[in-house]
């Protein structure tokens, strides 16, 4: 199994996906968000994770939520991130054969972008069941 990077270096990272480069003037900002993500975690599995102890399995859904809180926190203060939410390939034509990919059913740019900070956010939040635990 690969090293895992700190949460910090893996938000950088998943940011730089989007073509998004953080500055480090946000690196405060990002500090704050991934300490908000862990405490839902916690408050969700009912565990005391820190950034240091945080198990592998969870890493990227932590890391995930991070990239979406900040980004709906840009969002929310009127700074939205010129990201690439484009598909790399719509249509491929080939002779007399035209094959269409990534068909758009989200028209607007913001909603696109609305749909993928919901997705970070929330998409994997099932996952968190296998490391919860009872409290009493």
């Amino acid at each position: 199994m690969a090293e895992k990077l700190s949460i910090y270096d893996g938000v950088v990272m998943r940011l730089k996906f989007f073509k998004y480069n953080v500055p480090e003037s946000e690196k405060s900002i990002i500090d704050y968000v991934i300490l908000k993500v862990l405490s839902s975690v916690n408050n969700k599995t009912n565990q005391c994770y820190t950034t240091d102890d945080i198990p592998y399995g969870l890493y990227s859904i932590v890391v995930d939520k991070v990239v979406g809180e900040f980004l709906m926190f840009k969002k929310n203060m009127g700074d939205i991130p010129e990201l690439d939410l484009s598909p790399v390939e719509r249509q491929i034509q080939v002779g007399d054969t035209n094959t269409v990919y990534a068909v758009e059913t989200v028209s607007s740019p913001e909603k696109r972008y609305d749909t993928l900070i919901n997705f970070l956010m929330t998409g994997r939040d099932d996952e968190l069941i296998k490391y919860r635990r009872l409290a009493w």
